[in-house]
């Protein structure tokens, strides 16, 4: 007796968790299983079915497709040199995936607070936001995005650099 009724509870919640018709519901009679071994299996078997749609599309609805269809025929993906001339500005709602740019100064002078403002060959301006006093070495620079939104100048050849925001 204990042998059938073994059998039956686990084909009945399997069962159920067929009629299921959202993976909250599955998800729902499985929290209600009391035995934690159970639960735990049912669980697994809930994440064993997903496993299989993992890499499948998810299906659109007809107003999702014309949507994608009207947007993707709208945008031109971003060039590398679209990416260098909007490097430092404010973030707009896309995201500029380079993290760090190479750069030649072209001109630099200093302001009348005595902090540098570099001018690039690319047509980029720079100014110095910090009060330390910084050496520029012959060759390429480099800008490279720091934490909450700060932006550091520095060189391969020195280990120190400054902090700087654009202004152009």
């Amino acid at each position: 007796m204990k042998i059938s009724a073994m059998l039956v509870i686990p084909a009945l919640l399997i069962g159920g968790m067929a009629q299921a018709e959202t993976l909250a519901d599955a998800m729902q009679q499985c929290s209600k299983e009391e035995n934690s071994l159970k639960r735990l299996v049912c669980y697994d078997r809930l994440n064993k079915n997903l496993r299989q749609f993992e890499n499948s599309p998810l299906p659109q609805s007809s107003q999702q497709r014309q949507t994608a269809a009207s947007d993707s025929v709208g945008e031109q993906p971003a060039t590398p040199s679209t990416q260098m001339q909007e490097f430092g500005l404010p973030e707009k709602s896309e995201v500029i995936s380079e993290d760090k740019i190479l750069v030649s100064v072209a001109n630099k002078r200093r302001n009348a607070r005595g902090k540098w403002v570099l001018e690039f060959t690319n047509g980029q301006m720079w100014e110095q936001t910090d009060s330390q006093d910084y050496y520029f070495p012959e060759g390429q620079i480099y800008i490279e995005k720091g934490f909450l939104g700060a932006f550091f100048l520095g060189s391969e050849e020195s280990k120190r650099r400054m902090r700087v925001k654009r202004i152009q």
